[in-house]
């Protein structure tokens, strides 16, 4: 009787399984040594759109580039209870994942490694305390979000003051909860220490989205502090921008397709249309 044949398991995306990726010439990979990549983007809202737009083009800047801008790395954050699931399954493949870009004509596959970490999910508590420090270093030049619309705390398209969250941190801006209230936090202290802020840059698909993340951090900071907010005003850059690329939420047979098509299992793969567009206005 013939001996059985095992299969052997397929192994996971990880950066110990990159040679192996790059050796089937299907899945271009980073061309860059990631161990030197530091993180000068603090990225609120790691969901598939900014994993195949911004992180994407970091990691084109990165490949094209790597000793002019090894410091832009992207480091992820997020408030919610399924970010620390995001979280941590990115963690078990040292923050790499495939991308996927196909239409009707083709398929291009690219490992995108310009996460450099996701910082832990404190959706409990609610004290942020590791995102708070990390925007409160130097090298954090922006801090960018993906939060929806609906994240902004607006009211017919305005400010809402009196949301009891944004009231909180108003009341208690020492200990914020918002992504805003932890913004208006990080820039006090980096004025009061002398350090230079960082832009704040939505990524959401929103008309003027600089002007209206403008309206909510200036907002809320001269509830706070008359003269912090005039100061956030006059030297805190918010570009607007125009964001494009249909990404859908990835689905089981996607992932399946990740395995039969490239031989590797990953947790988190992206699937999106070839177009991408991103128009930032020049205002840093």
């Amino acid at each position: 009787m013939p001996a059985a044949t095992v299969s052997a398991p397929l192994r996971r995306l990880s950066s110990l399984s990159i040679p192996q990726v790059a050796e089937s010439k299907k899945v271009a990979v980073p061309k860059y040594d990631r161990t030197q990549v530091t993180a000068g983007i603090l990225h609120i809202g790691v969901g598939n759109f900014h994993r195949a737009h911004m992180a994407t083009y970091m990691d084109d800047l990165m490949n094209d580039d790597f000793d002019n801008h090894r410091e832009w790395g992207i480091v992820g954050a997020g408030v919610l209870s399924f970010d620390a699931d995001k979280r941590k399954v990115l963690e078990s493949q040292d923050w790499l994942q495939t991308l996927v870009q196909r239409d009707a004509d083709s398929v291009q596959a690219r490992i995108i490694g310009s996460m450099t970490n996701f910082l832990p999910v404190d959706s409990e508590l609610r004290q942020h305390s590791v995102i708070q420090n990390t925007m409160e270093q130097p090298s954090i030049k922006i801090v960018s979000m993906t939060v929806t619309e609906g994240g902004y705390f607006l009211n017919n398209n305005h400010f809402d003051c009196h949301h009891p969250e944004i009231q909180h941190d108003i009341e208690n801006p020492a200990t914020p909860t918002t992504v805003f209230g932890m913004i208006v936090k990080a820039l006090d202290r980096r004025r009061k220490a002398g350090v230079a802020p960082f832009a704040v840059v939505s990524c959401d698909n929103i008309p003027h989205n600089g002007n209206v993340v403008r309206s909510v951090v200036v907002g809320m900071a001269n509830y706070i502090n008359r003269d912090l907010g005039k100061w956030i005003d006059e030297t805190v850059a918010f570009p607007n921008s125009m964001v494009d690329r249909i990404t859908p939420g990835t689905t089981a047979d996607q992932s399946e397709y990740i395995k039969a098509e490239y031989g590797y299992e990953d947790a988190s793969a992206i699937f999106c249309e070839p177009f991408r567009q991103w128009i930032l206005e020049d205002k840093f």
